[in-house]
């Protein structure tokens, strides 16, 4: 994602650690309006300054806000990535 377009995304999330081995994430939503996240949704994961285009499988909300990204599909997979800050875009 080129540099001009962080300009354009706002943070609404966080994680630090994988949920299960099928590729989860347990995920710390920053406020309410988090709620908004949505299956089939585009975020942006940021890692090491570097974004990276990624779509919600499901999320599930509860005690525990449980994601599960369409291109992650085990447990390495996913604990390569943490930690990880999620981002949407304005628009």
């Amino acid at each position: 994602m080129p540099i001009f377009m962080k300009q354009n995304l706002i943070q609404i999330a966080f994680s630090n650690s994988s949920h299960g081995i099928k590729g989860e994430f347990s995920v710390k939503l920053i406020n309410d309006d988090s709620r908004s996240l949505k299956n089939g949704m585009t975020i942006y994961l940021k890692k090491n300054d570097q974004f990276l285009k990624q779509e919600i499988e499901s999320i599930r909300f509860g005690n525990k806000t449980i994601l599960k990204l369409k291109e992650i599909s085990d447990r390495n997979h996913s604990d390569a990535l943490v930690p990880f800050e999620i981002y949407i875009s304005k628009e």
